[in-house]
């Protein structure tokens, strides 16, 4: 569970998201209540904890405000009444369930009853986090994307490149790990839209030729028109599916009854950052030469980064309201070129040596820009009507090292458009959702071939061409309907049955405009002194396609909340089906809370469930990509033609990927504290892997792939704030240890992912291999990415009212551990005389890192300027985030951002 700060009420926003907690009957919920006599924004934040629910206000409206201490048992309304006596603030429920504050009505001010949540519950099923803006802008960050927000929950792993030494200036958010698994195997909605990426979220590699690759994120959120983020990691309700880590569903900010409006901006720059790197390394990090034949080059020492916002709250009468928000994100990276030499080569083959180009500086860009905006319609307090709009870019601009004329542009592009309605009834509440998204990744490019030109002149390889064009685009459907009916009594226990309905269509549509030829020149004489000296080795066609591909999705799903004394249960089942899989995939749910004492303070709770994942666009598409592939070795001597293959019927064979979990786990409050200790064992079954046939020239898919990650997590937070002479302090610990065995070898972001991988390429079997010289089973191998079996992190926040300051901290450490890396090169099993993958250790190290936020914010004749400086690695330490085969890779040394806005 997650603290929420005192100083939460200084920002305006709201979340209309139903608890699991059963918040429709919160008004008549018994609660056992000590809360302490304090400010009023203070005991309300305690208020909602303790009730499940989500309880909002604008923030001036609390401000300066204080509260009566509460003790015994009581009601919601009964301690609402206590705490809001003479203080000019109302109640009321909403049709979520969740209670909004207002101010006594007035009739100049449009009443939408709005708020801002200050205080919310967590399912008491455990496994579910809610993060607000104010935790959220508040965690010290770099690019302050939803990622870098994110990691500072025990559950949640990012791979941390954006945090290492190397691509120092990219901008795109990192994949996300949830219990360690699969990045692409989580699901995001943004105010209940979609925005999982299922055109090819395991790959992206700047440069490829036959893909472009994408993002598990369809959307890059902006985080300053954000109102909250829950994440769900274990313990998840069936209303939740298509996932085998775990759910990210963000909320985004709504009018709250007053205008208002924001600015602000953000900067770093290799100035304000210092770089950690081996001594070898030095000239690289000295000059930032564009590797040869790259697209970019993750040794980055020079970047520039300013990142824009604003965001907008007006009424529009009738009891609508809008909220908009408007970013852009740009980084500059400038690289050295190297001295080359131009080229060009015809269709057929032959060279045309052109003029040198001396040694250069090119200036590689990336650039987002988001618009996130809800209009809000409430009639009354029993129904809400929200239109959303999301879009997004990013894109960015690249060439290749030593590669005249090579540049090209990445433009990764989404658009989401829903409409909500909820509405209360006398027997319950129920809610629709419609939305449309539009995705995609488009290279801009005017090459049309790409050739490779080695031992010509000199022993140096030279290049001409580039990447050509690409695009895919992908189209989302979704309908969702669901109703929660009112709690009843049966038998003497109280059951809250909700059920749901959900579906999806998805459309792909891929294209590549015109044939691009690959040509590959290698000097055999070891002297090549004219290009009719050369071997023409080979020559690949690209040749041109138009694919168009759709997935149908279907999902319902029941549960029931139930009470019986002590005892909570939540039984619940969900059934989905896949139109490519053509699976029906039954997913049991099941989660228990036991209050020992029946006094809330003592609770312990299991789980056994069932998650099944998604399927993917471009697994669907692979077979045609691959057919539209032709390579020729020794074109005009030998003529050899290879065709590249996928058998279709093993990939209409497939199962559907899922995991079985089992949790444990106990909470006890311990006055200002909560303590918990909670164990989840996960066991990945019918994963996906491939097997390459080299003599067949051949790519067959199985579902012979499993994993098993095992975590314990200790957490520590204060329940509310503590006061020491006018510092409001509030505290978040955790130990989290992990263990993970999986035979997908290529878990990791930037190579070919689980779903796509080759398990064994050009060996006999793949269910055994060579580790550290030893033959044993691909199951038992370790993972090569979010593996990290011990963390520990510790987040303090610290605020000061009187003079408007507020200071986060984040501590982390990790323990070292080892990891998976394959040798280019196969072994031979002597039992058998097989031919079989190897693998040895990649050694990381101990990383330990310090963040510090500082914020001023003053309230200026209405307006609230405020001026803002986060540190990342305060002590800059040295640390080996990862290694490479030759050389370790350091983390960024201490590096400043500055950020500085107006809320007025």
């Amino acid at each position: 569970m997650m603290y929420q700060p005192r100083w939460y009420t200084r920002r305006i926003s709201l979340i209309l998201a139903a608890s699991l907690m059963l918040p429709l009957t919160a008004q008549g919920k018994t609660l056992v209540l000590d809360i302490q006599a304090q400010e009023l924004s203070h005991s309300i934040t305690r208020l909602a904890q303790e009730a499940g629910i989500s309880i909002g206000a604008p923030g001036r409206l609390l401000h300066g405000k204080t509260a009566p201490a509460l003790s015994g048992n009581m009601s919601l309304q009964q301690a609402l009444e206590i705490l809001l006596e003479n203080s000019g603030v109302a109640w009321q429920m909403r049709p979520d369930g969740s209670v909004a504050l207002t101010a006594v009505p007035s009739p100049s001010v449009a009443q939408l009853n709005t708020a801002t949540v200050i205080g919310q519950g967590v399912s008491v099923y455990g496994g579910q986090t809610r993060l607000s803006d104010e935790q959220l802008a508040a965690t010290p960050s770099g690019n302050a994307n939803l990622t870098d927000k994110l990691v500072q929950l025990p559950s949640v792993e990012s791979q941390g490149m954006s945090r290492s030494s190397m691509g120092a200036g990219e901008l795109r958010p990192e994949n996300l790990s949830i219990n360690g698994a699969h990045f692409y195997q989580n699901n995001f909605t943004v105010d209940g839209i979609n925005i999982n990426n299922d055109l090819d979220p395991g790959r992206y590699g700047p440069g490829d030729f036959d893909r472009i690759g994408s993002h598990s994120q369809g959307l890059y959120v902006d985080v300053n028109s954000v109102a909250s983020v829950e994440v769900n990691d274990h313990n998840v309700s069936a209303s939740k599916g298509q996932f085998t880590g775990g759910t990210v569903d963000v909320e985004t900010k709504r009018y709250d009854g007053d205008n208002h409006f924001g600015i602000n901006w953000r900067h770093s720059s290799d100035k304000l950052t210092r770089y950690h790197y081996d001594k070898k390394d030095a000239s690289a990090f000295k000059d930032g030469e564009l590797s040869l034949f790259e697209s970019t080059n993750p040794v980055q020492p020079r970047f520039k980064k300013n990142l824009y916002n604003l965001h907008a709250a007006f009424g529009m009468g009738g009891n609508w309201g809008t909220f908009v928000s408007v970013s852009r994100n740009e980084s500059i990276i400038p690289f050295l070129d190297s001295r080359t030499r131009g080229f060009d080569v015809t269709p057929d083959g032959a060279i045309h040596v052109g003029d040198f180009i001396e040694a250069q500086d090119v200036k590689q860009w990336r650039r987002n820009d988001n618009v996130t905006a809800k209009i809000s319609w409430q009639p009354d307090s029993q129904q809400i009507l929200d239109i959303r709009l999301l879009y997004g870019t990013g894109k960015s601009r690249y060439q290749m090292g030593g590669v005249v004329g090579s540049d090209y542009t990445d433009d990764h592009h989404s658009m989401g458009l829903g409409i909500g309605y909820k509405n209360r009834l006398s027997f319950g509440q129920y809610s629709l959702d419609l939305d449309i998204t539009k995705m995609g990744d488009e290279r801009l490019s005017n090459n049309m071939y790409y050739a490779v030109i080695s031992g010509l002149y000199s022993d140096r390889a030279e290049a001409s061409g580039g990447p050509h064009a690409l695009d895919n685009t992908q189209t989302n459907y979704s309908f969702k309907p669901k109703f929660q009916f009112d709690t009843v009594d049966i038998a003497g226990s109280q059951h809250s049955i909700s059920s749901g309905l959900e579906i999806n269509k998805k459309r792909m549509e891929a294209s590549r405009p015109n044939t691009t030829l690959v040509h590959t020149f290698i000097c055999m004489t070891g002297a090549c002194n004219t290009p009719a000296d050369l071997t023409y080795f080979s020559r690949a066609y690209y040749l041109p396609y138009e694919m168009d591909i759709s997935q149908n999705e279907y999902a319902v799903w029941l549960e029931d909340n139930i009470k019986i004394g002590q005892l909570q249960i939540r039984p619940g089942m969900r059934a989905d089906y896949n139109s490519f899989l053509r699976n029906i995939d039954i997913s049991p749910r099941l989660s228990m809370n036991y209050d020992v004492f029946g006094n809330q303070k003592t609770n312990i709770k299991t789980g056994y469930n069932r998650y099944y994942g998604r399927s993917f666009l471009h697994l669907q598409a692979k077979p045609y990509y691959d057919s539209n592939t032709v390579s020729i070795l020794y074109p005009g001597v030998l003529d050899i033609v290879t065709k590249s293959q996928v058998d279709l019927d093993s990939i209409n064979r497939l199962k559907t990927p899922y995991d079985d979990e089992k949790v444990l786990g106990v909470s006890q409050d311990l006055g200002l504290f909560r303590v918990s200790l909670t164990g989840i064992n996960r066991k990945g079954k019918s994963q996906v892997n491939s097997f390459y046939d080299k003599q067949l020239n051949k790519t067959y898919f199985t579902n012979n792939a499993a994993s098993e990650t095992n975590t314990v997590t200790l957490e520590l937070s204060t329940i509310q704030s503590i006061n020491v002479a006018g510092l409001f302090f509030d505290v978040n610990a955790a130990l989290k240890w992990m263990e993970r065995k999986s035979n997908q070898i290529n878990e990791g972001y930037g190579t070919s992912a689980a779903y796509d991988s080759t398990l064994g390429t050009g060996v006999d079997r793949t269910d055994k291999v060579i580790y550290q010289g030893k033959v044993i089973n691909s199951k038992d191998l370790p993972v090569n990415s979010f593996g990290n079996p011990l963390r520990a992190q510790v987040s303090v926040f610290t605020s000061w009212p009187k003079y408007d300051l507020n200071m986060s901290n984040f501590f982390t450490w990790r323990d070292r551990y080892v990891a998976l890396k394959r040798l280019s090169a196969n072994g031979i099993d002597p039992s058998t005389n097989e031919r079989l993958g190897v693998y040895i250790k990649e050694k990381y190290g101990r990383i330990h890192t310090w963040d510090m936020q500082l914020k001023w914010s003053p309230q200026v004749s209405g307006m609230q300027p405020y001026v803002q400086m986060d540190i990342l690695n305060v002590t800059d330490d040295k640390n080996i985030g990862s290694t490479t085969s030759s050389q370790p890779v350091y983390d960024i040394g201490r590096q400043l951002w500055l950020e500085v806005g107006m809320n007025f």
